[in-house]
């Protein structure tokens, strides 16, 4: 009576028989279990369900930008020009920040703080020295980077500047000089 208690994996000759068929359940169990998974993921399995996700429509393509600039405006350009010519003239000492045209308040208060760049000794070439060659890099509807080539006699160096949109106006927002 006692070996009737035992479990089936404690009888002598018996636990060999019933690991062998636990080990295939199991087996058995995981390949069903695959296939399931196989059969019942989205995007796999059988024909049917391919036929229902070509049948689909296409998501949209993504929106283009639109705030994409690829041009200056126009009336950035001829703002950029008036300020590199009255800047250069500052440069000079030969005019007060105040006749920079093209240039917020801001900037012109900035720029009535500094002395004129150009020593004293080198502005009596000021009438040989203008802004030229002006490259432009728009980087949103109202922002325009622009460079300004400043050359004349000895002199040739950059002039880096912002234009910004102000209203229905382009201004000239912050310089540097290289």
């Amino acid at each position: 009576m006692a070996a009737q208690s035992r479990p089936a994996f404690d009888r002598p000759g018996a636990g060999l028989d019933s690991r062998r068929q636990m080990f295939w359940m199991v087996a058995g169990l995981i390949v069903v279990g695959l296939a399931l998974l196989i059969v019942f993921r989205p995007g796999g399995g059988s024909d049917e369900n391919s036929d229902e996700a070509s049948s689909l429509p296409a998501p949209p393509p993504p929106a283009a930008p639109t705030d994409l600039v690829t041009e200056t405006p126009p009336a950035a350009e001829q703002a950029a020009t008036k300020f590199a010519d009255g800047y250069v003239r500052f440069s000079y000492g030969l005019a007060e920040p105040s006749e920079i045209q093209g240039a917020t308040p801001a900037l012109v208060a900035k720029l009535e703080r500094q002395d004129p760049r150009v020593p004293p000794t080198v502005q009596a070439e000021a009438g040989n020295v203008h802004a030229g060659g002006m490259e432009f890099s728009p980087i949103s509807p109202t922002l325009v980077e622009a460079t300004a080539t400043i050359e004349g006699g000895d002199v040739s160096y950059q002039l880096a500047f912002e234009l910004r949109k102000n209203g229905q106006r382009w201004l000239v927002s912050s310089v540097s000089a290289d």
